[in-house]
Parts: structure tokens; C-alpha cells; sequence
């Protein structure tokens, strides 16, 4: 039994790749309104590298990328 893979999703380690369409959500104000509190705010592709890079480095933290089961991780982003 794998924990991270299902039928339809999978939950992979977060990618470079998804610095990219993090940043492109970022320029979506409703989007950013629904996911949080904080201010909304366009961010860069590398600020969402260097939080990924963060992530992966703090053994507090879990974050995970949620991809349909039948993608390659490398050529798909989370969704």
C-alpha cells in the first residue's frame, strides 16, 4: 500500500516547476484572497523557489505537490 499515490492523485515533493505556477497564481487576488490572510501580493517565481528550498530543509514542515496519477512529475505541475 503507498500512502502517497491513490487511483486519480498522488502527493509528490514540491519542484522547481511549481515555483513557476505559483507565480502565475499569484496573480490571481481571488485565488490569493481564498488561500490566506495575508496580504495579496504578486510574488516571483524565485521567492516561491526560495520558500520551496526552505521547506525542504525544515524537518517541521510537510508540503506536498498534488498531481494526477497517470503524470510524469518533471513535466507536470501541482495542481
Amino acid at each position: 500500500m503507498n500512502l502517497f499515490q491513490g487511483n486519480r492523485v498522488k502527493l509528490t515533493a514540491l519542484t522547481e516547476q511549481d515555483a513557476e505556477i505559483y507565480a502565475d497564481w499569484s496573480n490571481d487576488s481571488e485565488y490569493l484572497r481564498n488561500l490566506d490572510t495575508d496580504y495579496a501580493r504578486p510574488r516571483s517565481a524565485e521567492g516561491y523557489k526560495s520558500d520551496i528550498q526552505a521547506t525542504i530543509s525544515d524537518l517541521t514542515q510537510m508540503e506536498f505537490g498534488i498531481r494526477q496519477a497517470w503524470e510524469e512529475t518533471e513535466e507536470k505541475g501541482c495542481f
